[in-house]
């Protein structure tokens, strides 16, 4: 048996639509027998009168990812199918079915208009101040003096030709998120479109097939635009129009009869604008619905020029309700309050059943923790972070509400002014999510550490909204360290590559002229606001995500695109910090301090634990100051170094030259300005020696002594980390990488605070923000309980202790080396590849001593066990025994 498993057209199993400038293949392959490989294949592709449009021919090669289509280009709005044909080592062939995927509209093809309502606004855009930024509102009383707009309906009838339909298509997009509806139906399940961009300069449409749905006579679209990313007040300071002052729409229905003719419906003056029963709705202030009867009010439309060159086929998968959770416990708090518990923290909104009177006003309140006594507790700090929802009522009857347009951050939701009994059955949470496919899953002999591994998924899940986050409450900002630092383990627990690939161009959309990288994208004005006062945008370690995440993305799915469509960027950015080092010098500086950066704020090791106030609570802006010049100093050899690697890929080699050679004149520089005759380094923090000994900054000499003195720092420690934002995620792995890997088990299972499993034993089901966030005596922080960038250790369980590592020199090679020799005594885990399924698990339990491995084809798998000498692995599943000598304490094998 040799068969085709499943095809992927610019990475998507399911039928897409896509743009037509680049457009790629894979496919995974299955056979009854080990050892097979792909000899050769054959792409054809077809028109869709079925007509032949373009083949490979028969190419022999393996090659089954990635496969870039280079025929003639593809028709705007055209159906277009292919099909692979491949051969094997045995002289088999596999055929697939056909695989069906669409071409998006190009820019010069939209009829549609730019549409808004003439009507005037209530909501304005507040002044930056930075005490509110950081002020408390606990009570969603304060809404009702805040000026809020309503979501805009736009409608239209219209009606088709009496013939038959061959397919019907809505292209749409909005300055604010929509939701459209067909003759009273919701078109798509999506929620939250388009999505967070960068408007004006990058904006996505959505694709929405409605052939099913539409009628052969009169219809009715309706599509209605709330506030989203656009104007609600989003990011850290909570300021609303960060992007404009009106929500606006464009879609176009286009349908093609059989007989080729083709009726395009446009928003256009045409349209009619109303205002339903959502009053307002706001990302962060949450969703007012009144269900009472009233007079509708409508308004004219009118057009507007906005263009179209900013529009491009949305790449990415779509915000979808990917899970419902029923509530788990109804809590009365010692204060009185009613409290539902959905017994994790998600991000997602909420769905009640209620019965009551004709305006009766219910309102819920979302929050991450409950306090210290049992009470409800607001965690988010800021202005405008209500997150409450309000309804009221229609009366009489049971009637059933859920919000359209905004999302919460969330475990426990206060109910306010419902005098019924309240029932666990009236309230489902509705977990919403970018749905991006879950690949990969490990499970340990230790229970808390599964728990752990569980609470680093949900945070994922929580914050893979549209862009990857910080938090899904007080910011849900795009914020590039988290993303950094947290990918290699973002890619393991699911498939993120299309979902990253949007979030990497709207960063090259939002780069500076001077090169400088944005903290957060998408960037928006008062964030400018908020960084503007520490003296510049860019920070070391966040801003050298355009270099780091290309570069991951290339090693997991090996598409060399990564690298390419990044390049610019990259080497843009380092020519800033180059520059920007250079620029604080003067005659009497050393040669060195050219390539010192030492003369800007950035956020270094933040959050390191011991860098507190005189009252002993967590002072992030400490760690910055006595780490931020060492920090910056460091990347800048870091992201040399690894541009350096990307230009020798991609034939570059004037930059590849050029820039390791730059990247060991900012290595001797950091000796020289930071680092002592004894190896210790200024201001010596645990993250400065982790930092330094992971990237090699110095000699190998120098980098022994970085590692004694970061053991010395631990064992004064208690066998405890003190390492903050970005030494934290390479510390396990700098000790085991050196030798210490005992220790570096030591801090993985370390249960006093700081550590992970500390946040396990205080009963956390995310990953909180920082270490602490419930302290040791029970009471809560005001900070965000879902923060995945602590979560980043799930990397180093899936590669140091199950033993999956992809090797970085050659495409679709791993590594396989379990750690037999830990304090662990079973690991399994699996990980959907672009190939296919790698499964590992091995099984010390009861003298087992097992390891079973699944490969799959066009893997090749270099097995590795202490003591033995490496095995190499082609597709296949294999079952083996180790057997311990007691007298060697080597391993050997009996497969």
């Amino acid at each position: 048996m040799f068969l085709i498993k499943k095809c992927f057209t610019n990475s998507s199993d399911k039928k897409t639509v896509i743009g037509n400038k680049k457009i790629f293949f894979g496919w995974q392959m299955e056979a009854d027998r080990k050892n097979v490989v792909q000899k050769a294949y054959e792409i054809k592709l077809f028109g869709s009168k079925n007509e032949l449009i373009w083949k490979t021919g028969k190419v022999q090669s393996s090659q089954s990812i990635n496969v870039y289509y280079n025929g003639p280009t593809l028709e705007s709005r055209n159906e277009y199918y292919w099909k692979i044909t491949a051969w094997n080592n045995y002289d088999e062939a596999a055929k697939s079915d056909l695989i069906n995927f669409e071409i998006g509209i190009n820019s010069e093809d939209w009829k549609a208009k730019w549409i808004e309502a003439d009507m005037k606004i209530k909501s304005k855009k507040e002044d930056f101040n930075f005490e509110k930024v950081f002020s408390y509102h606990p009570n969603p009383n304060e809404i009702e003096n805040i000026p809020l707009d309503p979501p805009i309906i736009f409608l239209k009838q219209f009606s088709i030709k009496n013939k038959k339909i061959k397919k019907a298509r809505i292209y749409a997009t909005a300055h604010g998120v929509y939701e459209a509806e067909l003759n009273g139906k919701k078109v798509g399940n999506e929620y939250l479109a388009p999505g967070f961009t960068t408007y004006p300069k990058l904006q996505y449409y959505q694709t929405y097939d409605i052939t099913n749905q539409i009628k052969k006579s009169k219809n009715e679209i309706k599509i209605t635009v709330a506030d989203g990313w656009y104007k609600s007040r989003i990011g850290l300071a909570g300021i609303g129009h960060q992007f404009g002052d009106n929500v606006s729409l464009l879609a176009q229905i286009e349908i093609e009869y059989t007989d080729g003719e083709k009726q395009i419906v446009g928003t256009d003056s045409s349209f009619k604008a109303a205002i339903g029963q959502i009053e307002y709705s706001d990302l962060f202030i949450g969703e007012k619905q009144n269900h009472m009867e009233k007079v509708i009010k409508h308004f004219e439309v009118i057009e507007k020029d906005y263009g179209y060159k900013q529009l491009k086929v949305d790449l990415a998968e779509p915000i979808k309700c990917i899970e419902t959770i029923k509530a788990v416990n109804i809590i009365t708090t010692p204060k009185g309050e009613k409290v539902i518990d959905f017994g994790r923290n998600i991000a997602g909104i909420v769905e009640i059943k209620v019965k009551g009177s004709e305006g009766d006003v219910v309102q819920l309140q979302h929050t991450e923790e409950l306090d210290l006594e049992g009470n409800f507790f607001v965690n988010t700090m800021g202005q405008n972070k209500f997150q409450t929802t309000t309804y009221v009522l229609k009366g009489s009857e049971e009637e059933v509400f859920m919000p359209k347009f905004t999302y919460q951050g969330f475990r426990y939701v206060k109910v306010i002014g419902y005098s019924d009994e309240l029932k666990k059955e009236n309230f489902v949470a509705h977990v919403l999510s970018t749905d991006c496919k879950r690949t990969g899953y490990v499970e340990t002999s230790n229970q808390k550490i599964n728990k752990l591994i569980e609470n680093i998924y949900n945070s994922q899940e929580s914050n893979f909204v549209s862009v990857p986050t910080d938090c899904p409450q007080r910011e849900k900002g795009g914020w590039t360290g988290d993303a950094q630092i947290y990918t290699p383990t973002a890619i393991f627990n699911m498939k993120i590559d299309n979902f990253m690939r949007r979030w990497l161009e709207n960063m090259r959309a939002d780069q500076y002229e001077n090169g400088q990288i944005p903290g957060l994208i998408p960037w928006i004005e008062s964030d400018n606001m908020l960084s503007s006062g520490f003296g510049n945008i860019s920070t070391a370690g966040w801003a050298d995500a355009c270099i780091i995440i290309p570069w991951h993305l290339y090693i997991q799915y090996e598409d060399i695109n990564f690298l390419k469509d990044n390049y610019e960027m990259m080497k843009k950015w380092l020519i800033y910090v180059e520059k920007r080092c250079a620029s604080n010098i003067t005659e009497e500086s050393k040669e060195y301090e050219n390539y010192v950066w030492d003369m800007d704020f950035h956020y270094g090791d933040w959050m390191t634990p011991s860098c507190v106030k005189e009252d002993g609570s967590l002072e992030p802006m400490i760690s910055a100051q006595l780490t931020k010049n060492q920090v910056a100093t460091m990347y800048f050899a870091y992201s040399s170094e690894l541009l350096s690697n990307i230009a020798h890929i991609l034939n570059r080699e004037e930059d590849k030259i050029y820039y390791a050679g730059l990247s060991k004149k900012v290595k001797y520089a950091f000796n020289e300005a930071y680092v002592d005759d004894e190896g210790k380094i200024l201001n010596d923090l645990q993250g400065l020696y982790v930092l330094a000994a992971h990237l090699k900054m110095g000699s190998d000499e120098v980098n022994k002594k970085f590692i004694d003195r970061l053991k010395f720092k631990i064992k004064e420690n208690n066998n405890k980390l003190d390492t903050g934002f970005l030494g934290t995620p390479i510390l396990l792995d700098v000790l085991t990488n050196y030798g210490e890997k005992d220790l570096a088990y030591k801090l993985l299972l370390q249960e006093e605070c700081p550590s992970w499993l500390y946040m396990v034993k205080q009963g956390a089901t995310t990953i909180w923000e920082c270490w602490d966030a419930i302290k040791p005596d029970g009471n809560r922080s005001m900070i965000s309980y879902n923060h995945y960038s602590l979560g980043s250790v799930q990397d180093y369980i899936v590669r140091k202790i199950g033993g999956l590592v992809k090797c970085p020199e050659e495409s679709s090679k791993f590594i396989i080396e379990p750690a037999l020799e830990s304090p662990f005594e079973y690991c399994s885990l699996s990980y959907e590849s672009p190939y296919g399924n790698i499964e590992v698990r091995w099984d010390l339990r009861a003298c087992r001593n097992e390891v079973n491995i699944v490969v799959p084809i066009g893997v090749t798998v270099i097995l590795r066990i202490v003591n033995q000498e490496d095995r190499e692995f082609g597709s296949g599943v294999y079952k083996m025994n180790y057997i311990i000598d007691p007298f060697s304490e080597k391993y050997s094998s009996r497969a």
